[in-house]
């Protein structure tokens, strides 16, 4: 039943060929359900991610459990390292 209130903890499936077909949606989904916006080089290219402070965020943090399928373990190495 929807209670109206947000869900603590949410698990998502990452699937490499969705990832690239939809250019990240999966991975920025992630990123704004934990609350933190993508950070990028001075080139342009994606970096990381900061945490977005809770004062502008406005709402709790979810917790996100993303399982990886094979694909994208194997083509996006650079989006499962840990910085």
């Amino acid at each position: 039943a929807d209670s109206g209130r947000l869900p603590q903890t949410i698990a998502m499936v990452l699937w490499g060929t969705d990832n690239l077909k939809s250019e990240g949606a999966q991975i920025a989904q992630v990123l704004a359900l934990i609350g933190a916006r993508p950070r990028f080089d001075s080139y342009s290219r994606l970096a990381g991610a900061e945490l977005i402070p809770l004062e502008e965020l406005g709402r709790p943090r979810i917790d996100v459990i993303a399982t990886l399928s094979g694909v994208f373990r194997d083509l996006l190495p650079l989006q499962t390292r840990s910085a």
